[in-house]
C-alpha cells in the first residue's frame, strides 16, 4: 500500500491483557476477553493519496500470544480511526513467522459491536473490510490466538464508495490444453499498481516445482509470459500434458491494485499444458554475431542472436580449430540457450558459446549450427535447413 503523507500518531500500540469478562474481542473458534474502556488508544491517522485515503504502515509486534479455549490470553493491540470520507475501509495484517493472528473492526473500544472479523487459519494474512460514514469511529484489534509473538505488518486503506472491488475480471479458457509457449493473461476490475515487485506473489506450480517466467503489468491486465525451454526436458517451463496450478495469494502477500487494495480471497486456477504452438510461422534466422566474425578472434565467448525460439532437443552446437592444412580438431566449450518473452510480446533468443581455452595459434575457430535445429513448435528448420556455419579468423 502506498503510504500517506503522515503515519501513525502516539507514541506506540495501546497494550491490553485478557482478563474474563462477557462481550468482548472475539477470538478464532470460541469468545473472548479483555479489559474495560481506555481513552489512550493509538489514533490512525489518514490522509488523502489521490482518490483514496492511507497511513503509513504500522510494523510492531505482539510479545505474548496464547488462548484458554474461550478468549485471547495473551497481548491485544487496539487502535482507532475516525473516517475523514465515507467510503470502503480495508485493513490489512500480515505476518511471517509460525502464529494465528486475527484482526477485527469494531464501532466500540470494547469490540462488542464488531463490524468485520477476519478468522483465517494458521499463517493465512488477514483482510477485512466494512463501509464506513463520515466521521465514523472504528476500533482496529489485533490479537495472537495460537503460535509464537512476534512482528505484525498492519495496513490500512480508506477507498471511495464508489471504488470498485478489486476482483478477476476474466481469465484464460482452459477447457483445452494451454499451448505451453503461449503468454497467459488475466483482467482485473480496475487497474493494477504497475511498480509493485511480483516476485513470490503470483506463481505456477506443478508437481516437479515451480514454473518460472515473466510476469507483467498493463493497466488492468496482468500476463504471464512462460519460460520457455532452454534444456531438454526443462521443467521450469510450462511441461506438455501436466496439469499446473496458478495461485494469486490474497491480502498483502498477493497482488496490488493501483488503488493500494488487494484480493480479499486466494484464486487458485487448474489447467493443463498442451504442446507448443508455432508463433513464427518462418525458418528461424541467424539475425546478429558477436564479436564481429571478421576481426581477428582471441577466443572470447561468441553471442549468437536468433529470430525465434528453437526446440532445445534439436540444438547441437559443434566448436572446432581449422588449420592451414585443411585438418580439425575439437575445441572444448560451454553453450547455454536462453530465450525469453519480453513484456513487449516479443521473444529474445541468444545462444552464448564460451571456448574453454584460447585457440590454436594460427587457426581459423568455426562454430556450426548443423541443419536440424527446429524452431520450438516443429516448425521450420533453422535457415531452411542448411547447417550455419561461422568462421572467425585467427589473430
Amino acid at each position: 500500500m502506498r503510504a500517506g503523507t503522515q503515519g501513525w500518531r502516539g507514541t506506540g500500540s495501546y497494550r491490553l491483557y485478557s482478563l474474563l469478562v462477557a462481550a468482548v474481542v472475539a477470538a478464532c473458534g470460541g469468545g473472548s476477553s479483555g479489559p474495560g474502556a481506555s481513552a489512550n488508544v493509538p489514533i490512525i491517522l489518514l490522509q488523502p493519496d489521490g482518490d483514496a485515503w492511507t497511513a503509513a504502515p504500522s510494523n510492531t509486534r505482539l510479545t505474548k500470544v496464547s488462548n484458554n479455549g474461550l478468549g485471547y490470553t495473551g497481548e491485544i493491540d487496539r487502535y482507532e480511526i475516525d473516517a475523514p470520507a465515507p467510503g470502503r475501509l480495508q485493513a490489512s495484517l500480515t505476518w511471517n513467522h509460525p502464529a494465528n493472528f486475527d484482526l477485527i473492526l469494531a464501532s466500540d473500544d470494547l469490540g462488542k459491536l464488531r463490524l468485520a472479523e477476519g478468522l483465517e487459519d494458521g499463517t493465512q494474512p488477514e483482510y477485512v473490510g466494512t463501509d464506513v460514514a463520515l466521521g465514523q469511529k472504528v476500533f482496529v484489534f489485533v490479537a495472537g490466538w495460537a503460535g509464537d509473538p512476534g512482528p505484525y505488518h498492519l495496513e490500512i486503506l480508506l477507498l471511495p464508495p464508489t471504488a470498485p472491488l478489486f476482483a478477476i475480471e476474466s481469465v484464460p479458457d482452459f477447457t483445452e490444453p494451454w499451448p505451453s509457449d503461449a503468454p497467459l493473461t488475466f483482467t482485473f476490475t480496475t487497474d493494477l499498481d504497475p511498480l509493485q515487485d511480483l516476485d513470490g506473489r503470483v506463481l505456477v506450480a506443478h508437481a516437479g516445482g515451480e514454473t518460472r517466467g515473466t510476469w507483467c503489468i498493463d493497466g488492468r491486465e496482468l500476463t504471464f509470459f512462460p519460460q520457455l525451454p532452454e534444456t531438454p526436458g526443462d521443467t521450469r517451463a510450462l511441461i506438455p500434458g501436466q496439469l499446473h496450478v496458478l495461485q494469486l495469494p490474497r491480502a498483502a502477500r498477493g497482488l496490488r491494485a493501483a488503488t493500494g487494495e488487494y484480493l480479499s480471497e486466494l484464486e487458485g486456477l487448474a489447467f493443463r499444458a498442451g504442446d507448443p504452438v508455432d508463433f513464427w510461422p518462418v525458418a528461424p534466422e541467424v539475425t546478429g554475431i558477436t564479436p564481429n566474425p571478421s576481426a581477428p578472434y582471441h577466443g572470447e565467448a561468441i553471442t549468437i542472436a536468433l529470430s525465434e525460439p528453437l526446440d532445445p532437443e534439436t540444438l547441437a552446437v559443434g566448436l572446432v580449430s581449422v588449420f592451414t592444412d585443411g585438418s580439425t580438431a575439437p575445441l572444448p566449450f560451454d553453450f547455454h540457450l536462453s530465450q525469453a518473452w519480453l513484456c513487449s510480446g516479443m521473444v529474445e533468443v541468444r545462444l552464448l558459446v564460451a571456448p574453454k581455452q584460447a585457440p590454436p595459434a594460427g587457426s581459423t575457430t568455426r562454430l556450426t549450427l548443423p541443419a536440424g535445429t527446429r524452431a520450438i513448435a516443429g516448425g521450420p528448420d533453422l535457415a531452411h535447413g542448411k547447417a550455419v556455419t561461422v568462421d572467425f579468423p585467427p589473430p
